[in-house]
């Protein structure tokens, strides 16, 4: 999950998983979140305390649809205006909870 992307396109989902070597245990992630919005509007949801918290935020889903040990290929959708559960841990959101 990404939260300083502002703007992804779904068109390009494959090249910024690729420059970001967005990975998962080595092998292509299946799916891959990005948020549309800045890192600090994301921390400002956790200014509240610790635990699950909720926000509707654009997103853009990618999801793999072919992989090879070097090269995994992704097709995006959104983005898409929906609630998303951040868990926050000292202030500061550490997990994408559900989308």
């Amino acid at each position: 999950t990404d939260t300083d992307s502002f703007p992804v396109n779904p068109d390009e989902c494959s090249r910024i998983i690729k420059e970001r070597n967005i990975r998962e245990n080595g092998e292509c992630k299946k799916i891959n979140t990005f948020l549309l919005a800045t890192g600090r509007s994301v921390r400002n949801i956790c200014a509240h305390g610790d635990g699950i918290k909720s926000a509707r935020l654009y997103v853009v889903v990618c999801k793999q649809v072919t992989s090879s040990r070097r090269r995994c290929t992704y097709s995006g959708q959104g983005p898409d205006y929906r609630n998303v559960d951040i868990k926050c841990e000292g202030g500061v959101p550490v997990h994408l909870a559900s989308v």
